[in-house]
């Protein structure tokens, strides 16, 4: 999946002509910068910016490798059974630039050789080699051009990946070319880009699966023309031709997946003033396939790009995008691709970087009923402890959902790199001009006392008679304890680590009279050691991300007819979060955090084989802390108007739990409760007022969920689910304004869901919409970003009642669901 993310991520203008003409992810990126008056600026495609590190007249050489340790909880993509291992990459890289006058000429090559430590079939070798260039031909007009050829591998994490013993090889080379004519008023483009795709066969130790009807060849043609409106606003209109054929007649299935399409839109770039540029585009996104059995495509189109500078030393990157993806799922002619990110870097000094990002995309398949929903998100540091050596430590949680329970993963990469390169990144000694400070408000030693609620899911997989049993079970439960820290500001950047320790009681259980299985999961006690990263805003309260490693005891008793087996072990966790410290008065602070964590799964045997428990846990806590060195602030602290309408947008992770009860076999009953994860986002919008330091006022919101749990009975038995769907309604907020610029409220309020459950059994099945109302209550943070930016963080549970659902007729043919919620919101509100 991280591989698609960096693909979509980098294609994020899919159908502007910027892909058309240079079908490279880097180009098209600089593509769509915004142009300035230097009539070169919107002409530059270049794929690499080369440094001078060694120039020698026209010519310009840079080199740079790095070795980076990974390790991965989760190399195969599974959701149970998960294998971790340590992977050594290795990635040199060579770039070479030629100016000469008005025409430029960029080379290079580059390589990725992954070894791992336990799994030695998965290791690979990837190489690409690539040039492009520009011929002017006059001020107004230019040829434009490349060729880039990729060996390379697919990842585990691919759907459409298949299980071979080792992953399957292929290589892709993309070979474009243009035409550009830019004017004072008009921008003009003409081009094309050829995409070759070759796969090779792989074995599944039994027998050689065939890849070769996947080889492919993709041509678009198109043109792109802008309108010079103002020297700051250009509107466009483009469009283009797409084929894709295959070199197979019919795939092994049968089909004949040759298609041919178009792309049009429309849409407007510019900026509005140096510090944000981008743009957007809406318009048709059309496909025929030769085989009347693969669904035709008739979609819209659309796309934002936005480049940021939100500080002097800080870019964000914002963007939407969506695409038409190939598959090679029995049955779906494609899948549309809806990819929402953003990613931002911060510059601490010459020698020291910090990032983050956060990805979220969902993969429609057209022509089958599936949908997965991807998660990237994670932070890193790149630091140069020497002019031209650097370090990179880095983390990232990926996490598919979808409506097929065996496309759901989730995995826990922790990466430290260590690199060189040629051009060095500073001359003089960064630390003279901003050293790290431990005396600062946010610096020091400090500890503090939280409590909250944590979500513990489990996902079950297991035989059961013939068959197999793929199970989502969960439930909510409180939990507190302590936590002790220490860390470290350079201007606004905190460096820190932190250890807690805590207890809890989340509980599930599956039960019932008559039935031959009883097991449950339980959550004890659990300590943790993290690193955090973090920002001070301007109101002095801390705004981060946090990477731990967790040690949870789990107390699993099984009962199996008359023997019951207990295992209570400590199982190690990788957990990921963010948050928020804000001062309260004097040395004192308070504190909202949500993580996430994924922990290793464990067995228990059975009269069958083994059923396999996978658990993971999200956790929202509430905390005041004592800074036992408040140093003197040299920044005064804003008061904060909240008074007045605002408008927002907001996103998050939640879960969702389900009591679930029914008969089966009569007399048998089954008690159960499920839980499971899932992303959403929308608006929101409302009025407050201040009366001194309270707050008093009321909200309206909205938004669309994907948060489900599932199972699934294999090959005979109960297939069923619940997922949220989509939510809105109005609540009241008090709170109280701390240090004059931070609202610290509490929430009450109700909300019209819609549920949808799906119920099928070997001899009926049924489909239900479910309306309900839910009475929901939380709190949050809220604060400034900018004049009348706020941000806020936001937490509700939500009491949803219970419903029936009638699959068949007979005693037996009625379960019932009794539905609550955990939502966790960071949203960014406008102020009027």
């Amino acid at each position: 999946m991280q591989t698609k993310l960096r693909r979509t991520l980098m294609c994020s203008c899919a159908i502007s002509l910027a892909q058309v003409v240079l079908g490279h992810g880097a180009q098209a990126r600089d593509f769509i910068q915004t142009p300035t008056p230097e009539p070169t600026e919107i002409e530059a495609p270049w794929a690499q910016q080369i440094q001078d590190f060694i120039n020698v007249g026209p010519f310009k050489f840079n080199a740079d490798a790095a070795v980076t340790e990974v390790y991965s909880d989760n190399i195969f993509s599974t959701r149970n059974h998960k294998q971790g291992d340590a992977i050594t990459v290795f990635r040199p890289g060579l770039s070479a630039a030629v100016d000469v006058g008005q025409h430029k000429l960029n080379l290079w090559a580059n390589a990725e050789l992954g070894r791992y430590n336990r799994f030695k079939s998965e290791d690979y070798n990837d190489y690409a080699v690539g040039a492009d260039g520009r011929y002017r031909f006059n001020e107004a007009n230019s040829l434009i051009g490349g060729a880039e050829y990729d060996w390379t591998h697919e990842g585990r994490e691919s759907p459409d990946a298949v299980n071979g013993i080792e992953p399957t090889k292929y290589r892709q080379g993309t070979y474009w070319a243009g035409l550009v004519h830019r004017s004072t008023d008009f921008v003009a483009r003409l081009g094309a880009t050829l995409n070759d795709y070759s796969f090779d066969n792989v074995s599944n130790g039994v027998t050689t699966i065939n890849n070769k009807d996947r080889d492919r060849k993709q041509v678009e043609f198109g043109t792109r023309i802008g309108y010079r409106w103002t020297s700051s606003w250009e509107p466009f209109f483009q469009g283009y031709l797409d084929r894709r054929d295959y070199d197979s007649a019919v795939d092994d299935s049968g089909f004949n997946r040759d298609s041919k399409g178009y792309r049009v839109a429309a849409g407007l770039r510019g900026n509005a003033g140096p510090a944000l540029q981008g743009e957007f585009y809406v318009g048709v996104i059309h496909q025929d396939y030769t085989d009347p059995l693969l669904s035709d495509v008739n979609a819209p189109g659309l796309g934002v790009r936005v480049d940021w500078q939100a500080a002097p030393a800080t870019k964000v990157n914002l963007f939407l995008d969506r695409s038409l993806e190939e598959t090679t799922f029995v049955g779906a002619s494609s899948y549309l691709s809806d990819t929402v990110g953003a990613r931002a870097e911060h510059k601490l000094r010459e020698d020291i970087y910090a990032n983050a990002h956060f990805y979220i995309t969902k993969n429609d398949y057209q022509g089958i009923s599936r949908t997965d929903r991807e998660i990237d998100t994670g932070l890193g540091i790149k630091y140069f402890f020497a002019p031209n050596l650097f370090a990179s430590p880095s983390y990232s949680l990926i996490q598919r959902t979808s409506n097929s329970i065996s496309g759901d993963f989730t995995e826990n990469r922790l990466m430290i790199s260590f690199g060189a390169q040629l051009a060095p990144a500073y001359k003089k000694d960064p630390s003279v001009a901003a050293p790290f400070d431990n005396a600062r408000a946010l610096s020091g030693f400090y500890t503090g006392v939280q409590m909250g609620v944590g979500t513990l899911a489990t996902a079950l997989d297991g035989p059961r008679g013939p068959g197999t049993n793929t199970s989502d079970f969960g439930n909510e439960g409180f939990q507190g304890g302590a936590f002790l820290g220490y860390g470290v500001t350079l201007d606004r950047i905190y460096l820190g680590f932190e250890f807690d320790g805590e207890g809890g009681d989340q509980t599930w259980k599956h039960d019932g009279t008559g039935g031959t299985r009883v097991y449950s999961v339980r959550k004890r006690s659990s300590y943790e050691a993290a690193a955090r990263l973090g920002y001070k805003m301007d109101n002095q309260a801390l705004v981060y991300g946090r990477f731990g490693v967790v040690t949870t005891r789990f107390e699993t008793p099984y009962t199996e007819g008359a023997t019951t087996t207990v295992k209570d072990e400590q199982q190690r966790g990788l957990r990921y979060g963010a948050g928020t410290d804000f001062p309260l008065a004097g040395n004192f602070f308070g504190r909202m955090e949500y993580t996430y964590t994924s922990y290793a799964d464990y067995e228990m045997s059975t009269s069958s084989g083994a059923d396999n428990f996978s658990n993971s846990e999200s956790l929202m806590r509430f905390g005041v802390g004592f800074r036992f060195n408040r140093g003197p602030e040299d920044v005064k602290i804003p008061t904060v108007d909240y008074d007045g309408f605002y408008i927002g947008v907001q996103g998050g992770h939640g879960s969702l739990t389900t009591d679930n009860a029914g008969l089966r076999n009569a007399p048998q009953t089954l008690s159960v409760s499920r839980s499971g994860f899932g992303t959403g986002g929308g608006f929101y919008g409302g009025y407050g007022h201040a009366f001194g330091p309270a707050y008093l006022g009321g909200e309206l919101e909205g938004d669309l969920s994907n948060t489900d749990w599932k199972i699934k009975r294999d090959p005979n038995g109960r297939i069923y689910s619940v997922r949220k769907d989509y939510s809105y309604g109005g609540s009241l907020r008090a709170g109280f304004i701390v240090q004059s610029n931070t609202l610290v409220y509490a929430r009450a309020g109700l909300v019209r869901t819609r549920f949808g459950t799906d119920y099928a059994t070997s001899g009926s099945s049924a489909t239900s919409q479910e309306d309900k109302t839910g009475l929901r209550l939380g709190g949050g943070v809220e604060m400034p970003v900018r004049k009348n930016v706020q941000m806020r963080l936001d937490y509700t549970w939500t009491d949803y009642g219970s419903y029936n659902l009638k699959y068949s007729n007979g005693p037996t043919g009625t379960d019932s669901f009794k539905n609550t919620e955990s939502l966790f919101r960071v949203g960014f509100a406008y102020k009027f």
